[in-house]
């Protein structure tokens, strides 16, 4: 199992506070998921259309996206950018649909803010800079 924590907090106005302190991280509590690796698995063996159903939490790393390649991601909640969880492995060349009672879990590439994000979420786009 692998999780990920937030790397800092968030106050109330959306912009990363300035202090964290060590009591406060150490009692946050670990996400506990399945590797994104298993979901990009899944996407480089499925049908291009094909409705995927995502049933488990997949935890993700960091990742920093390629100008002019597909990924799939997510609207930031503090930020307001799209944020990429993980590569499109068709390379733009066919979207899959998400359904199901899971969750993706990912850091924003941009402001670095923890994302929870269900398959209704989940946004395929080509990503600018």
């Amino acid at each position: 199992m692998f999780t990920i924590r937030r790397l800092w907090p968030f106050n109330k106005g959306g912009a990363a506070s300035a202090e964290v302190s060590a009591k406060a991280a150490d009692a946050a509590l670990p996400l506990q998921g399945k590797d994104i690796a298993a979901l990009e698995a899944i996407l480089r063996s499925a049908q291009p259309g094909t409705r995927i159903q995502l049933d488990d939490i997949f935890v993700g790393r960091r990742i920093t996206p390629t100008e002019h390649e597909w990924y799939y991601g997510a609207k930031c909640r503090w930020c307001h950018r799209t944020g990429a969880a993980l590569h499109d492995p068709n390379e733009g060349q066919a979207r899959l649909s998400f359904s199901g009672r899971g969750e993706i879990h990912f850091h924003c590439h941009y402001c670095n803010g923890l994302l929870k994000v269900t398959p209704a979420q989940i946004v395929w786009f080509q990503f600018d800079g």
